[in-house]
């Protein structure tokens, strides 16, 4: 057994399932007493502070050589070791300190010391400016503060000061330095304060970083002049060892060498051009240009010819790409020479060197490895030597190790070509060291055999030139190669090793390309391959799936799909046919660019489909914002590594696969607890019989289609591989197979394996994931399992609302997340403000950790029996939960095999329902409690019911007394919902929130009783501030960041402006909505937005300021009424909250009516509700959208007595209005004016005459009068249902009559008629911007830009006749009317070109009603003129003149292409198959017989109609 092989046996786990082996405490104490008075040193700059030397130097710096013993740790820090306790202390007080003039952070160890506190510098800072006035103490503290954390003021106001007052801070080092501050201590009155960090050494002079310096510093300045580092120390601070600090540096003890001393003869290459000791640079410019470096061993080679020296000491200028280096002696004459160089991006610390070999530490973008530079003995007896240097080398490192060079020999025959065979015992001692070292060659690509010679008569290849790694290497470099590159005048060939970390390609399993549906043998091959036989026997529809999935791979294979391979041939075979004067070559024009057409199509439906963009369609070109998507998901769900729970990194797709399969099949094993029904025997079942009977009625054809129709076309597939869209394109194919397979599941309660299986796609929660636990598991199921899933789903969803109890708001239809923001705001505002409840109350948020995965099997089964389901629904739900089998997707690759035990998946159509339903025994736990008298629930006001808790999936919050009573109830709640369904709270992320009023030792006590260390308020519940200060702007800021980010993310700018009007319509704006529709945004916050949505809108790309042609007011007008239709957030916002108050009127038994109504409007209407004291911010709120409802509503007359004629809105005006009556009869009720006869009504004629004003006696007949006496009805009068709607509540705010008429806006230029009819015409979305802002005079004509003040020539640049107004440039001048001319439209035939703009659209639009005309001949109009506007562009912007034909055939080409791909989309949709529904078409009557169609409703809950 070889020595390598003995080593890596020995990895493995035997004995670790032995007894542990139990230590002695003595001796555990005597080794932990050696390490107690330790310090751990963390080097702000590591590539410039060498961490031998560090060891070395600072005991003798601190006083301390003999007694301070040092030892180096990882990433750059070391610890060191005192004797005695005050010597340990003596260092810290003496701090900072610094070595080779950069700042070292210096803190005593203990075993839990975090990585922040590592990073702490204690510097004591000079305070200067603070005027005589103000200079106390306390204000030294705060304008401190200001700067970090004041640890210490040395200030002493009785005595006198040296103009400067001392505090000492605590600095992280990552944080850059600030020198002046102005602050305002007279309000509007600057005073500029000085900092002065005594001690401070090197740090950035650009962005003040104390871990580079300027020259290494990425940020830049436009026209900076060159820093010119100077010799002079202007710090005059005491600094113990300074001096030796000083003069000490990485070069002094392992020394870096300037290349040019390393190769005889180089210096007196190179011409010198100055002579600075201080530093050294050399010029490689004369021997190699920088676009094109030649190989090192080149370079090499070319210096070694040079065989004289410099008599200069002075240094020249270095190559730009080389930064370091170092070398061993230099070689004699021609025979070799070995040299290392670096850049300074790279971190390298020598460790030695000779002629033989260079030995180094490397880190480089975080990753670290040691580096030998190699060059074996010429001669073969002499190479042992060098073989037991590295054996000597390798015995104490166990760390990674990367081997190249030139290694002189080989190590068989096998890497020999030519030549007589050498003897088997000339390899012994090579490969004997390779073996004891555990080297292999690094995986390689190119040639191997890197050297060729004459030997006597032979010519000879051998493999002298390599890379070896040890296996500490392969392991965290897994994806690294060695790439032999060609012969380039030397005899050896060059080696580039990359050290790549990204993943290898691997085949991806098979996924659904949805531009297969566009080949015309499609539904062909996909019906051979489904209708598969097999000897007559039945085929299992996993089967058929996988003929079919096959016979569609062959034919993308066949298709070549690849749009990009295709857009370059068909763009080099359309330049060749353009070039061409051969006709036969000239006609074949218009099939390419109609294949070209196609490919672009494709291309931007590939990228769409990658970049899972849901808001934006394809089909104006935006392929390269779907690409710059699809590119920045990939970069943010890549995994590169990932650590363990024991710290180690695993690297590689198939060692992170194989940590993702161990972890999660840790997180989906059960704990094999039994449930105890004695724990829930108070649970009373909330399902009915007629609910089970509704349930598991059998399902027909049209409710498993209508399962199928609710999945995404291109939601991200399972195992299989196949989307909805291919159900939904082949149903007339699979459907009666589908059908058959999802009846067999309900008919049998069995579910097949391969159905089940289910991939999971780990998204990452925080911006830099380290671990699994920091990625949140995805199930992607197979579509055939989510028919399955949904179907069960549309049954169980519409009686959750009489199952589940009211304080869940989650997934139940009726229940939105509004209900308990709102909740939670009044009860968090109760707390801070009302007395009663803030001293006797408190609050509990909990996180869960892990929610869905850790739900147990047996839990959930009890759990629906508790509800009461019947045995076959649980049957259902345990055959879809119990069959899954998962796969880990690792960068699209499937890992593993698991088995789970429990857990229920994120991305089953059923899982959220099921949650919830175990989330409802939390529920009835604390109810139970509170029944008992354990839990009081907080009551806002008086007649307020009790809230105790409220739930939003796994987003709770609880409420109780504030008392040790209420505490521990709450607490055996918590414990017992945890033993049993798999559930952990994770207090760490959980808080209290306090009442006000609540003394600290309460709550400390508290705290320790829930085991909850954090302390809240003022946070955020379901994403929305609990409680609002004075400083509301603040607390919104954060909209403000999420549309900036999303409006200056670097893929927007590829958007067109029709996809910039989707994104801000879709997006941006409806980012805010969510707290709109609770709370009033500030006017701040709101005009910070429409200010981004308005620069982003008229931006020309991510840093180019645009021109506001139209003001944006003007553009929030209806596409209807000339504008874009962007909303007006302030407006838009009132109308959200008008729908959280009309929800209060239509729903008053829900319980957030119940506690608005107690608290707010008790015992009258919500529309007379008004200001209360200490008001919450979200009745405040509610008030805006009350003060909506009242002009918008109208009542609909009963009985008549809740309607005030005089007060109340009765009459169908716009707006809705009062009865017009005496101020004395105001308060009179409707029914006064109501005549009751036995069962008839009538209105009373006498009292309306006499009430009520003439002009509205006519209204009033007309109302309609009910015969049956019910109770008066309030309507919304702008939606013909009578219900509140946000788009007719925002259209009535946008259109009241009664707002001032000098407030409103006046609408952008141009005719709206005209503009009406582009937006309804059948082109392309950029177009029809385009022809938009023609009409709006939107168009950047140089007549346009000098009405704006620019002072540019206006005249044309084409004709240089006119003034280049819009209609100029596109129809009357001479250019344009050439391309007219050629384009033979219509138009130009009939109509000539007028003077006026909007005569010309006028005209080009009315040829849509030419019947007599094609397609291409209507639309033509609409691309020449694009093509003209981008013509006129070209000259302008790019100097280019473009001849008017190839303009013509352009258009006439993309108009042809349009037409045709519409056509085929067309054609498309009305061939794709449709649910079929049973519906009854009207028949007409029989001859002599009368049929009389009448419509009638059902009363709920009542017999008749």
């Amino acid at each position: 057994m070889s020595d390598r092989l003995r080593k890596s046996v020995q990895d493995l786990t035997l004995g670790i399932d032995d007894e542990p082996v139990a230590l002695p405490p003595e001796f555990c104490s005597q080794a932990a007493q050696v390490n107690r008075f330790s310090v751990v040193v963390t080097t702000v700059n590591p590539r410039k502070q060498n961490l031998r030397a560090l060891i070395g130097q600072m005991p003798r710096v601190w006083g301390f050589p003999d007694s301070c013993v040092g030892r180096i740790l990882d990433r750059g820090r070391v610890q060191f070791k005192f004797q005695t306790e005050e010597a340990m202390n003596l260092v810290l007080r003496r701090g900072p300190w610094s070595f080779n003039d950069w700042m070292l952070s210096i803190h005593r160890w203990y075993p839990n010391i975090s990585e922040a506190e590592m990073k702490i510098i204690p510097f004591w800072v000079q305070i200067q400016g603070i005027p005589l006035l103000f200079l106390t103490n306390a204000m030294a503290r705060c304008v401190g503060n200001r700067l970090g954390n004041v640890a210490e003021v040395d200030f002493d106001e009785n005595v006198n000061h040296p103009g400067f007052v001392r505090v000492q801070i605590k600095w992280n080092m990552d944080d850059p330095l600030r020198f002046q501050r102005n602050f305002q201590f007279v309000a509007e009155e600057n005073t500029v304060i000085k900092y002065r960090f005594e001690r401070l050494r090197n740090f950035c002079t650009k962005c003040g970083s104390l871990k580079h310096d300027a020259k290494e510093c990425t940020l830049s300045f436009e026209d900076e002049d060159p820093i010119e580092d100077s010799d002079d120390d202007d710090n005059n601070d005491d600094h113990h060892g300074d001096e030796s600090d000083r003069n000490m540096s990485d070069t002094e003890t392992l020394q870096t060498v300037d290349p040019v001393t390393l190769i005889h003869g180089l210096q007196a290459s190179v011409p010198s051009v100055g002579f600075n000791k201080s530093r050294k640079r050399v010029q490689f410019e004369a021997m190699y240009q920088r676009d094109e470096a030649a190989d090192e061993m080149a370079v090499l080679s070319h210096f070694c010819k040079k065989e004289r020296r410099t008599e200069s000491a002075g240094s020249c200028s270095r190559h730009d790409g080389i930064d370091g280096g170092a070398g061993g002696p230099p070689p004699c004459g021609r025979s070799g020479g070995l040299a290392l160089m670096w850049k300074n991006s790279v971190s390298l610390s020598l460790i030695s060197r000779d002629e033989r070999l260079i030995d180094a530490h490397v880190t480089y973008n975080n990753k670290s490895f040691h580096l030998s530079c190699v060059y074996g003995h010429p001669v073969q007896s002499e190479r042992y030597i060098l073989w037991e240097k590295l054996e000597r080398i390798a015995e104490n490192r166990d760390e990674e190790w990367m081997l190249i060079g030139d290694f002189n020999e080989i190590l068989s025959n096998s890497e020999k070509i030519g030549g007589p065979l050498r003897e088997e015992w000339t390899f012994r001692d090579f490969r004997n060291m390779v073996a004891n070292c555990d080297l292999v060659d690094m995986r390689s690509r190119g040639d191997r055999f890197s050297w060729v010679g004459e030997r006597h008569s032979h010519t000879v290849k051998c493999c002298l030139d390599r890379v070896f790694i040890n296996s500490a290497m392969a392991a965290s470099f897994p994806n690294a190669e060695t790439e032999f590159l060609d012969f380039t005048g030397s005899d050896h060939k060059p080696i580039v090793v990359h050290i790549n970390d990204s993943t290898p390609y691997r085949h991806r399993p098979f996924r659904f390309d949805k531009r297969l549906v566009d080949i015309p043998e499609f539904k062909q091959v996909v019906k051979e391959g489904w209708n598969i036989r097999n000897n007559l026997q039945t085929v299992a529809i996993t089967e058929r799936i996988r003929s079919c999935r096959k016979a569609m791979a062959s034919l993308k294979h066949r298709s070549n799909l690849n749009a990009e391979v295709r857009i370059r041939t068909l763009q080099t075979r359309l330049n060749r046919s353009m070039e061409s004067t051969v006709r036969a070559e000239r006609q074949q024009i218009p099939q390419i660019q109609e294949a070209l057409a196609r490919a672009y199509d494709d291309e931007e439906k590939y990228w769409k489909q990658k970049s899972r963009n849901q808001w934006m369609k394809e089909g104006d070109r935006n392929t390269s914002y779907f690409h710059a998507c699809a590119k920045n998901r990939f970069s943010q769900n890549r995994i590169i590594s990932i650590l363990d729970d024991q710290g180690r990194v695993h690297s590689g797709n198939n060692d992170i696969g194989a940590h993702a399969q161990a972890f999660f099949n840790n997180i989906y094993t059960t704990n094999g607890i039994q449930v105890s029904p004695m724990d829930f025997a108070d649970f009373r079942p909330t399902v009915t019989q007629t609910i089970n009977t509704d349930l598991t009625r059998e399902f027909g054809d049209n409710e498993i289609y209508d399962a199928i129709c609710q999945i995404g076309d291109d939601k991200a597939p399972g195992p299989d591989g196949l989307t909805a869209r291919f159900y939904k394109q082949c149903w007339h194919i699979v459907g009666h197979d589908v059908i058959k397979e999802v009846k067999n599941f309900f008919t049998t309660s069995t579910m097949k394996p391969h159905i089940n299986h289910t991939n999971l796609c780990l998204l990452p929660k925080i911006e830099n994931p380290s671990t699994f636990s920091d990625y949140r598991p995805i199930a992607l199921c197979n579509v055939l399992y989510k028919v399955i899933s949904k179907c069960m789903v549309s049954r169980l969803k519409s009686h959750l609302d009489s199952i589940v109890s009211e304080a869940q708001a989650a997934f139940i239809p009726g229940r939105i997340i509004n209900d308990n923001v709102m909740i939670a705001h009044e009860i968090m505002h109760s707390l801070k403000v009302r007395k009663r409840v803030s001293q006797t109350y408190m609050a509990v948020k909990t996180d869960v950790s892990k929610a869905y995965d850790r739900v147990e099997w047996e839990f959930l089964e009890t759990t629906m029996r508790l509800f009461g389901f019947c045995d076959t629904w649980i049957g259902w739900v345990m055959a879809a939960v119990k069959s899954v089998r998962f796969s880990v997707l690792i960068n699209g690759t499937p890992f593993g095999h698991i088995k789970p035990t429990r857990g229920i998946r994120q991305g089953d159509p059923l899982s959220p329902y099921l949650f919830i339903l175990c989330g409802d025994i939390l529920s009835h736990l604390i109810k139970s409690k509170a029944s008992d008298g354990e839990i009081r629930g907080v009551r806002v006001g008086n007649g307020a019911p009790p809230i105790t808790h409220l739930q939003f999936a796994d987003d709770c919050l609880f409420f109780c007394q504030a008392n040790v009573k209420n505490c521990k109830a709450l607490k055996e709640a918590f414990d017992v919902y945890e033993y049993y369904s798999g559930q952990k709270i994770n207090a760490q992320k959980s808080m209290i929130t306090f009442g006000s009023r609540v003394f600290g030792s309460t709550q400390h006590r508290l705290k320790a009783v829930l085991g909850i260390p954090n302390q809240g308020g003022g946070g955020k519940y379901l994403g929305l501030p609990e409680q609002f200060g004075r400083k509301k702007k603040e607390m919104f800021k954060y909209i403000i960041e999420r549309v900036k980010k999303r409006t200056s993310n670097w893929s927007a700018k590829f958007l067109s402006p029709a996809g910039k009007e989707i994104m801000i319509k879709s997006v941006a704006l409806a980012m805010p909505v969510y707290a709109m529709s609770c709370f009033k945004l500030p006017q701040g916050i709101i005009s910070e937005i429409e200010t981004l949505l308005m620069n982003f809108w008229w931006e020309k790309s991510s840093n180019k300021r645009g021109i506001p042609w139209i003001a944006w007011k003007k553009l929030q007008f209806s596409k209807k009424e000339g504008g874009l239709g962007f909303r007006d957030l302030s407006k838009f916002n009132d109308a959200l909250l008008a729908k959280q108050a009309w929800r209060i009127i239509q729903h008053p038994q829900s319980l957030f009516a119940r506690l608005m109504t107690a608290r707010y409007f008790k015992g009258e209407s919500i529309l007379k509700a008004k200001a209360r004291r200490q008001q919450s911010y979200g009745w405040s709120s509610l008030l805006a959208g009350i003060a909506l409802l009242k002009k918008g509503t109208r009542y609909i007359p009963g009985d008549g007595k809740t309607i005030q004629i005089g007060a109340d809105n009765f009459v169908d005006a716009h707006p809705p209005r009062p009865l017009i009556t005496e101020p004395e009869n105001a308060e009179l009720t409707l029914d006064n004016l109501i005549n009751c006869n036995g069962n008839s009504r009538t209105w009373n004629v006498t009292k309306i005459m006499e009430l009520v004003n003439p002009t509205d006696h006519s209204l009033i007949y007309n109302s309609y009068l009910s015969r049956v006496k019910k109770p008066d009805t309030i309507i919304w009068n702008y939606n013909s249902s009578g219900d509140y709607t946000v788009r007719s509540g925002y259209w009535f705010l946008t259109h009241d009559p009664s707002e001032a008429i000098n407030t409103q806006p006046g609408r952008p230029h141009g005719s709206i008629e005209l503009k009406n009819r582009v937006w309804n015409l059948p082109i392309m979305p950029k177009i029809k911007h385009f022809l938009w802002r023609l009409l709006s005079r939107a168009l950047a004509t140089t007549d346009r830009l000098t009405s704006r003040g620019m002072n540019i020539d206006p005249i044309c640049s084409r004709c240089w006749r006119n003034n280049e107004s819009i209609n100029h440039a596109l129809f009357t001048c001479p250019s344009s009317v050439v391309m007219w001319r050629l384009s033979n439209t219509e138009f130009y035939r009939l109509h000539g070109v007028s003077e006026d703009v909007e005569e010309n659209i006028s005209n080009i639009l009315n040829l849509l009603q030419n019947n007599s005309l094609t397609d291409v001949q209507k639309l033509l109009p609409f691309w020449l003129l694009w093509r003209i506007w981008k013509s006129r562009n070209n000259i302008i912007f790019n100097k280019f003149r473009e001849s008017v034909s190839k303009t013509v055939l352009q258009a006439q080409a993309e108009t042809k292409e349009w037409v045709e791909a519409t056509r085929k989309q067309r054609f498309l949709s009305t061939t794709q198959r449709q649910p079929s529904h049973d519906t009854k078409k009207w028949t007409a009557p029989i001859q002599h017989y009368v049929k009389c169609n009448f419509d009638a409703a059902d009363v709920a809950f009542k017999s008749n109609l």
